[in-house]
């Protein structure tokens, strides 16, 4: 898929109303998300599993993650998903914004926390 077509495709993701973000499934320490699209189009993103001891501030981030994802625009600090010189869709989150804290991931479960 070419640049254009690609940031076509992102862009396509702010008609997913937030409210639609469901959590269709769990798999161990896999999660799935889905959303539903202004069209009636459903879309999903998998995430490592929240920890059900989380604090407040990991949950928000977390669920402010998958929102970004989901949606192409971080609730938090209103970044915006967009396609990088090398192909890849990120968003250029504020630098104090939650969702790229590298402390998320001690909130999230391992493989092998999944599995038991």
């Amino acid at each position: 898929m070419n640049r254009s077509r690609q940031q076509a495709a992102i862009s396509k993701l702010t008609e997913v109303d937030p409210s639609t973000i469901t959590l269709a499934e769990r798999f161990g320490c896999i999660s799935v998300f889905t959303g539903t699209m202004n069209s009636g189009k459903r879309v999903i993103t998998v995430m490592a599993t929240l920890k059900p001891n989380a604090p407040p501030r990991w949950r928000r981030a977390y669920f402010a993650r998958i929102e970004c994802t989901l949606t192409g625009r971080c609730p938090l600090c209103e970044a915006v998903v967009e396609i990088s010189s090398n192909g890849i869709p990120q968003a250029n989150h504020e630098d104090n914004c939650p969702v790229i804290d590298p402390g998320l991931g001690d909130w999230v479960l391992t493989n092998m926390e999944g599995t038991s």
